[in-house]
């Protein structure tokens, strides 16, 4: 037991700190993206977009900070297979599929998003699987709670 809270603080501070950094990041992001357009000589038509799907993808990284931050709060307390951990998966796993469809686009102007796609859309599916899981132990919490 004393490993399980160590670790859940331990996550719920490495979230809160990636909260930060991407909070952090929407004011340095255009800064960044300029630095790396001038490190890479990149074409600045590809300007608006790159930005664009940035700011998406920070955006969905945010929401989906919030949605882990407080499912792992639940957990601490341990509220486990109920149907609003459940929702909270659900939201987290559409955040990754965000982050899939935003990909797709900056691919296009910047070829190597297509890691993102890859790794953002095995994240979603795995997020998927575990969301089926607690609904199949939420129901079965439901029904040992009903024998007793």
């Amino acid at each position: 037991m004393e490993n399980k809270n160590h670790a859940l603080t331990l996550s719920l501070g490495i979230s809160l700190f990636l909260a930060v950094f991407c909070i952090a990041a929407i004011f340095f992001y255009p800064s960044v993206l300029r630095w790396y357009f001038t490190f890479r000589r990149m074409s600045e038509n590809a300007w608006i977009p790159l930005l664009t799907v940035g700011y998406g993808c920070i955006t969905a990284a945010l929401a989906a900070l919030a949605f882990l931050i407080r499912l792992l709060k639940n957990i601490k307390t341990d509220i486990i297979f109920t149907t609003s951990n459940i929702r909270l998966l659900s939201g987290l796993s559409y955040c990754c599929l965000t982050v899939t469809g935003l990909s797709v686009i900056g691919t296009f102007f910047y070829p190597p998003l297509c890691i993102l796609i890859v790794a953002s859309f095995f994240l979603f599916l795995i997020l998927r699987v575990i969301g089926s899981v607690f609904i199949s132990a939420a129901a079965i919490k439901d029904e040992n709670d009903m024998t007793i």
